[in-house]
């Protein structure tokens, strides 16, 4: 009789803890979730960023390079060393400074 009142009390209290952590998991759980969610969204677009950004500096390093070419063909081939008239060259320069501008807009 003693054993059964035992295995009742023990059934209760097991029940009891059970009962608490449904309750604390349903209640915290979300509250988690929604956290987590919204940290990985954060971290997300933060490495979309950075991998943009990245994309574009290589990019830039590219046009730089051509722009460096388009200049040291011009001079050995032609010595030329004013710029100010060169369709080419504005070009080059001012696709620089978009993607420069992009760039800026992005780390922002």
């Amino acid at each position: 009789m003693k054993f059964l009142t035992l295995d009742k009390y023990i059934l209760n209290k097991i029940d009891q803890i059970l009962n608490k952590l449904a309750e604390f998991n349903n209640n915290n759980f979300k509250d988690y979730f929604n956290k987590i969610k919204k940290k990985s969204k954060v971290l997300s677009d933060k490495s979309i960023n950075e991998i943009e950004l990245n994309k574009c500096k290589m990019e830039l390093a590219k046009k730089y390079y051509v722009l460096g070419k388009y200049i040291s063909t011009k001079y050995y081939n032609e010595k030329i060393l004013d710029f100010s008239y060169d369709e080419e060259y504005k070009k080059m320069n001012k696709e620089i400074y978009q993607l420069k501008e992009y760039m800026k807009n992005i780390s922002s």
